[in-house]
């Protein structure tokens, strides 16, 4: 689209729509479809370790973005050219889940996969007011949240 706006300002002939068509999906496919929230923190380490080689056993590296910090999460959330089509959050303490609670706003219209970090009724109850499409915790298998994203992804 860019470009059809730059021919037209410069007084070129536009591309033609099949042009176009290839434009659109090269954007497409560099998109990010993953977006991943793992904050880098000693206790959370083997969690985000096991969950992060299960992620990359199922998505392709360039398809999946890992943000550290919720003011990085943040930032990448407020960049609306390019919404991710999944966003994973591990929440590691209950800290954490505070946090992506105070900016819940931004996951509006983004399907949520949440892992918590405990099992706590308060915790779920919280958890839930961030509307994931599926909530796990940080201490499960990951593999039925890898199958659970790769439905998503396909689907």
């Amino acid at each position: 689209m860019a470009r059809f706006l730059f021919h037209c300002a410069h007084q070129q002939d536009p591309p033609t729509k099949k042009e176009r068509h290839i434009e659109k999906e090269s954007i497409m496919e560099s998109e990010q479809q993953v977006l991943i929230y793992a904050p880098a923190i000693n206790k959370a380490s083997s969690a985000i370790a096991g969950f992060q080689k299960e992620m990359e056993n199922l998505v392709m590296v360039e398809s999946m973005e890992v943000c550290r910090t919720i003011t990085s999460l943040s930032r990448r959330l407020r960049r609306f050219e390019s919404r991710p089509e999944v966003v994973v959050l591990l929440a590691a303490d209950k800290k954490d889940l505070s946090e992506l609670l105070a900016i819940r706003s931004l996951f509006r219209d983004l399907r949520i996969i949440l892992l918590l970090p405990d099992r706590e009724p308060e915790t779920i109850s919280k958890g839930h007011t961030l509307m994931p499409r599926f909530l796990a915790y940080c201490d499960s298998n990951f593999r039925d949240v890898t199958a659970v994203l790769n439905k998503m992804l396909k689907g």
